[in-house]
């Protein structure tokens, strides 16, 4: 009952958030709203109501909706302050949250590690550098398919990771956030794939630019890459230990990215091109 209760009002909260967006283009604020709210929900209707022998039963199998963290991680990923004011003034979510959020995996000739988890059985890593993990698409100066086109950046906070066999999957954008459009890839105007970079100016042009920084972690980038298209070129260079890796890409048109994709469309897409690899001495 008290779960129902629970997504009652959020259901009727995120429904009317939604509507607002889509009617009245709302911002941020309308985002923040509904997630307090959703808080004090927790806080209110889980562990204030809940009769005191039944809060173990509760705090052992509640889950928060996928769809209401990611809202929640949109605005208050790079503020630590509100981060940490969510965690003191709710920390039973916060309990209820990292039980579930966090899972432990044994790796091979490491030990535990422990990932993020997502929509159930979808994990993650966690980047510790997500200013150094970006993919970008540079429009060419003539702007061939949209004078309102703009370079994409996509910056990544979190990579989608098989834990059994630490492949990444370059084009799961849950844990990402981009600016700028582009029109040349209809399907997908506003986002780049993980470890790739595009570029239109002209052959040989390599203005398209990627970072993968896996600093903090105890593992490596084991992968090769390739440029393709029209004219292309691109370079791409491995440091600290395979952790890290700068590329560029371009041509008329033409792109770089691992070497698992094996056309345009699945460079767009992305895909489990990149493998992992523990750092022996970590």
């Amino acid at each position: 009952m008290v779960l129902r209760k629970l997504f009652s009002k959020n259901s009727s909260s995120n429904s009317s958030s939604h509507h607002n967006k889509k009617d009245h283009h709302s911002d941020e604020t309308s985002t923040t709203s509904s997630s307090h709210q959703f808080l004090s929900n927790i806080n209110d209707l889980l562990f204030q109501s809940v009769e005191s022998q039944y809060k173990k039963s509760v705090m052992e199998t509640f889950v928060i909706p996928d769809d209401l963290l990611r809202e929640i991680f949109g605005f208050i990923e790079n503020d630590e302050e509100t981060c940490l004011s969510f965690q003191l003034t709710c920390w039973n979510w916060y309990l209820v949250s990292c039980s579930y959020r966090y899972q432990e995996f044994e790796i091979p000739n490491y030990g535990t590690y422990t990932f993020y988890q997502g929509a159930k059985n979808c994990y993650y890593l966690i980047l510790p550098s997500p200013t150094n993990n970006y993919s970008t698409y540079t429009v060419p100066r003539r702007k061939p398919w949209s004078w309102n086109d703009a370079d994409i950046i996509t910056r990544w906070y979190r990579l989608r990771i098989n834990p059994e066999t630490l492949m990444i999957h370059t084009g799961d954008h849950t844990f990402s956030k981009s600016t700028g459009v582009c029109n040349h890839h209809n399907w997908k105007t506003k986002e780049v794939s993980y470890a790739t970079c595009f570029g239109c100016e002209g052959g040989s042009v390599d203005d398209g630019r990627a970072m993968c920084d896996l600093s903090g972690t105890p593992f490596k980038f084991s992968v090769s890459f390739l440029h393709n298209g029209y004219c292309s070129y691109g370079t791409w260079n491995f440091s600290k230990d395979d952790q890290i890796i700068s590329l560029t890409g371009g041509g008329y048109c033409g792109w770089t990215c691992p070497v698992g994709a094996a056309d345009e469309k699945q460079a767009v897409d992305g895909g489990w091109f990149i493998k992992l690899e523990v750092i022996s001495n970590k």
